[in-house]
């Protein structure tokens, strides 16, 4: 599409669709107009877009003079704008793009506070002002969600205000401090050794658990996730000079992403994990498959988190939750899981007095409050002071 007399447009655009998503192009005019986003997939709507587009950066490069009472921010409505945004966190990998499953979940929040300016009647980011974001925080509260979910989405909503703001979209008196405290500590449960002795008996004397054996074996001696060990190959495994796994990312790979086969890790980074000498006899009497992966399910086909759960939760927790019960109002063995098995992991490791450094190493986090948690929990030092203190005389 091309400037035209009946179409009124200052500046010459090329039109095009990706994955169906309208954009503009205007990088052929003086000055470099770059390429938007028409946040549509209907080209009525596009053209709309880009009349407002394109007048816009007409009253910002001075080649038109603002109307009296218009504002050089057309109205971006709520959900054509987080289609926007979705459409930006797609973009590649090594400029900063999101994964799939992170757009998925920035897609259900976006969709959560679409309704809720619906009901307050606000149809457009111009706005969504600190109060508006502040007042949706305190209905989240109410409705008893979690506090690092709240956290989670008052985030994204003034994350999305201030790209609008960067790309000159939205004005600079919009920019926003939510104040928002960092969350520390952690809801998931550690288990005790002797929950993951039991827990491997219990799948050691089931034939029907053999599969589950060496997968949650791998989960407490390596601390992995669950994620990173249906994704295990055989390749990945080192048994000479010394035995280690490799936990692959593999998102810069375009050969892999060609076939569909790249691996990718939460941390964007792979990591090496040095094999314990208890789990190097049970990964080496691992049946190998054609497909190449170490760990598969049930009836021998590839291995599904949502499949394992079940079963671990079923078949496992419930059956021995009579053996660790769980208090009332308290969170216990009941409430453990896979991810139950990595803090498990690091617990151990700081136990035995590994450096923060390698424990960070080896479950692939930058700084992780994790491992701080268990290290104040098992050191040495701390507790010999403490039991030096005298409270009382009796």
């Amino acid at each position: 599409m091309r400037k035209t007399a009946e179409e009124d447009l200052y500046y010459n655009w090329r039109v095009f669709q990706r994955r169906r998503m309208y954009y503009a192009d205007g990088r052929s005019n003086m000055p470099n107009l770059g390429r938007h986003s028409l946040g549509t997939r209907d080209l009525t709507e596009a053209k709309q877009q880009l009349q407002l587009l394109d007048r816009k950066l007409a009253v910002l490069n001075g080649l038109v003079a603002e109307s009296a009472g218009e504002t050089p921010f057309p109205a971006i409505p709520i959900e054509v704008g987080m289609r926007q945004y979705l459409d930006h966190c797609r973009r590649p990998r090594v400029m900063g793009g999101k994964a799939e499953g992170t757009i998925k979940r920035y897609g259900a929040v976006g969709d959560k506070f679409s309704s809720f300016c619906k009901q307050i009647n606000i149809s457009s980011w111009q706005g969504v002002t600190k109060s508006v974001v502040e007042r949706y925080g305190g209905d989240l509260d109410r409705l008893d969600y979690a506090q690092r979910t709240i956290s989670l989405e008052l985030h994204l909503v003034q994350h999305v205000v201030h790209w609008f703001i960067d790309e000159k979209r939205l004005p600079q008196q919009q920019r926003m401090k939510l104040g928002l405290k960092k969350l520390t500590g952690s809801d998931t449960y550690c288990y005790t050794r002797a929950q993951v002795d039991a827990i491997l008996a219990h799948c050691n004397s089931n034939r029907e658990l053999d599969w589950l054996y060496v997968l949650l074996a791998t989960l407490a001696m390596t601390g992995m996730r669950i994620g990173e060990a249906i994704n295990l190959r055989h390749s990945d495994i080192e048994w000479e000079p010394r035995p280690f796994l490799k936990i692959a990312d593999e998102g810069a790979s375009q050969r892999k992403a060609k076939m569909k086969s790249a691996r990718k890790t939460k941390g964007k980074r792979g990591r090496i994990v040095p094999i314990h000498d208890d789990l190097q006899p049970i990964l080496k009497q691992i049946i190998r498959h054609r497909d190449g992966y170490v760990f598969h399910g049930p009836r021998g086909g590839r291995l599904k988190a949502d499949t394992a759960r079940v079963i671990f939760k079923r078949d496992v927790v419930e059956q021995l939750a009579e053996q660790f019960p769980t208090e009332e109002g308290d969170i216990g063995f009941v409430h453990a899981r896979f991810h139950s098995f990595r803090h498990y992991f690091v617990s151990k490791c700081s136990e035995a007095g590994a450096s923060d450094g390698q424990i960070k190493d080896w479950v692939g986090h930058k700084d992780s409050e994790m491992v701080a948690l268990y290290r104040h929990q098992f050191d040495d030092t701390s507790q010999s002071r403490m039991k030096s203190i005298q409270f009382t005389s009796v």
